[in-house]
């Protein structure tokens, strides 16, 4: 693989350094869950929101497993 600015960790200790595999293979996973979920994401970010200004998120209404459908 060919380092790149845009393979190398931006911030922390290793800031400057190219990404182990199980670095690169985490990100893939995170952002797999990301493209799977999307609406399970932008819920996350409501209730973070939410959450910053002092409200609490009420309970969600039930939504059918991906899995069964």
């Amino acid at each position: 693989m060919i380092p790149g600015p845009h393979r190398l960790i931006p911030t922390g200790k290793r800031k400057g350094q190219n990404p182990s595999v199980a670095s690169i293979y985490r990100a893939l996973a995170e952002h797999a869950k990301r493209e799977a979920y999307p609406e399970a994401v932008e819920q996350a970010h409501v209730d973070f929101a939410a959450l910053q200004v002092g409200e609490v998120p009420g309970p969600r209404p039930a939504t059918p497993d991906r899995a069964s459908l």
